[in-house]
């Protein structure tokens, strides 16, 4: 029996602004794609044809919904089972959901488990074969009497230090140990020189939590005798990032039902069954099927290779390139194959940019830039070799498209200038709007001359005419609500501004100051971490007043 596959569909947190019920993480585009399916297609050419979507039941309607209508997931065959177990919901760990029922009789041998908001291009076959030829082999047991057979597991991570990677992102820390030399060489291309075992990894917050004490000042990591001990040689990592991509063997799911008390796969379970290998008595503790340290199978680590720098090119190369054709896309080097999540607005921006330049025969690239459902006048500039345009998208003329993702049934008005933008399905951007660097929520409207960089606009959100931002969140909010500190929205207070706040918009600066525009003629007040706002409107069609009051 092959691997069978676990994708997650998870809430997704940092991309709360755009996603909806209706259209929940895992059905976000990425490059005019649906999430799930670069896991869901990453899988398949792999041969990995049992693939289970496990998601809370609050979203399994709109994800097999999807599985029945979009055409770009209805193309893959066969089609993935989706498990909303009852027990499963936003707040639900990852190591909970192996222990739960309806995973366990699903999954009957060694499985994959990856979230759906994964980009590999490397190949889940290179990746599983190099998983394989690390197991034990019948002879090497007949060699080894006393040895028991049990199969490791693995996991990936990946250097964040990339162009396509944004800055501040998520990393881990993680402590590995070479493995033993083979007498025989790698093969060219062999992923077996990125191998190494892992024996200890926490993220970088739980890190910097044991370095620093309670006055805020640093003290030094401790590190147990045993560990030095046993692998004296280590490398240490903290520039990395786990992608989430693990093969684990079937008695990982005894491991973890035995272990309720550890919350995450990452952070718990890999972790403590790492540090099991060489910390004694800790295999007893978790209940593993192993007497020794030396008897657990290890926990084995990709890390995924940094993109070396493009060479410099020649004056011949130079030549060639001043002979290309403008609608040319530039031929595509063999560089380093991009691993990473894209899990936060602004890298899903960067990926789907990167994605839009992608060209056949690779498995993330589209036939064509501009589908020929969209409706484009001659006198528009877009980047072909750069950009994206999906099918029934209007183009008014005379507008700008550089860099840019334009999703599905979209209209952009004219003398429009969108450069490195991701626009998704349904969203409108009036006549002069000036975007960069900025991501369009499902069906928002971005009015006439605004100007917006580096910011986020939630979807079906309306910015207002000539509307200016750098850096900002436009999320919007229900009438008669205020805002608390975690930006949530609670029931207006008589003593806190009446009963009259109206419709309006939230404008989320990088700072964490959070702003409130209230569209009526009403006062109300908003609470923010180091700030109370004072918000009043003069008139409904005029401007808005903002007053700033600095806590006590």
């Amino acid at each position: 029996m092959g691997l069978q596959a676990l994708i997650l569909c998870g809430p997704g947190t940092n991309l709360e602004t755009l996603s909806t019920p209706d259209e929940p993480k895992a059905l976000l585009q990425i490059a005019n794609r649906p999430m799930v399916w670069y896991a869901f297609d990453w899988c398949h050419r792999a041969g990995v044809s049992d693939i289970y979507l496990v998601t809370s039941p609050a979203y399994s309607k709109a994800i097999e919904s999807a599985l029945a209508q979009n055409p770009h997931l209805t193309s893959l065959s066969p089609k993935p089972t989706v498990l909303a177990p009852e027990e499963l919901d936003d707040v639900t760990p990852t190591g909970t959901i192996l222990t739960l029922p309806e995973i366990e009789a699903a999954i009957s041998g060694d499985f994959l488990v990856l979230p759906c908001d994964l980009i590999c291009e490397l190949p889940a076959e290179s990746l599983i074969e190099t998983w394989l030829l690390q197991q034990d082999d019948d002879f090497t047991l007949y060699l080894n009497p006393e040895k028991q057979s049990s199969k490791s597991g693995l996991g990936v991570w990946y250097d964040t230090r990339t162009e396509q990677t944004i800055k501040k992102t998520e990393t881990d820390f993680l402590i590995t140990a070479p493995l033993p030399k083979t007498p025989v060489p790698s093969p060219p291309g062999s992923l077996r020189p990125h191998l190494s075992q892992l024996v200890n990894t926490m993220t970088t917050d739980t890190l910097n939590d044991k370095t620093v004490d309670r006055l805020g000042e640093p003290k030094p990591l401790s590190i147990r005798a045993s560990l030095l001990e046993k692998h004296p040689r280590t490398r240490i990592l903290n520039a990395h990032r786990d992608a989430h991509i693990y093969i684990f063997p079937h008695w990982m799911l005894s491991y973890a039902r035995s272990n309720p008390h550890l919350d995450t796969i990452s952070e718990d379970l890999v972790a403590w069954w790492a540090k099991a290998t060489w910390q004694p008595g800790l295999a007893q503790k978790l209940q593993l099927p192993f007497p020794t340290p030396a008897a657990v199978p290890p926990i084995l680590a990709y890390i995924h290779p940094s993109p070396a720098p493009p060479p410099a090119p020649s004056k011949e190369d130079s030549k060639k390139a001043s002979s290309t054709p403008a609608s040319a896309k530039p031929e595509q080097t063999s560089a380093t194959p991009l691993i990473l999540r894209a899990d936060t607005p602004h890298q899903l921006l960067l990926t789907s940019l990167h994605l839009a330049t992608l060209t056949p025969p690779h498995p993330f690239s589209h036939p064509q830039s501009r589908s020929p459902q969209a409706s484009i006048p001659p006198n528009t500039t877009i980047t072909d070799t750069t950009s994206l345009i999906g099918p029934f998208t209007t183009i008014a003329p005379q507008s700008t498209v550089r860099d840019t993702v334009v999703g599905a049934n979209c209209e952009i008005g004219s003398r429009v200038r969108l450069t490195r933008c991701l626009v998704m399905d349904g969203a409108k951007i009036e006549d002069g709007a000036v975007l960069v660097g900025t991501v369009v929520g499902r069906g928002a409207k971005v009015g006439r001359k605004c100007g917006l960089v580096e910011c986020v606009v939630q979807g079906g959100m309306v910015v207002e005419e000539g509307m200016e931002g750098k850096g900002e969140t436009f999320m919007g909010f229900e009438e008669g609500g205020r805002l608390e500190d975690e930006g949530e929205i609670v029931e207006e207070d008589e003593e806190i501004g009446g009963e009259g706040m109206g419709m309006g918009m939230v404008r989320e600066k990088a700072m964490g100051v959070r702003v409130v525009i209230a569209m009526d003629e009403k006062v109300g007040r908003a609470l923010s971490n180091n700030c109370i706002f004072i918000i009043a409107a003069p008139k409904a069609s005029g401007p808005t007043s903002t007053y700033y009051l600095p806590m006590a």
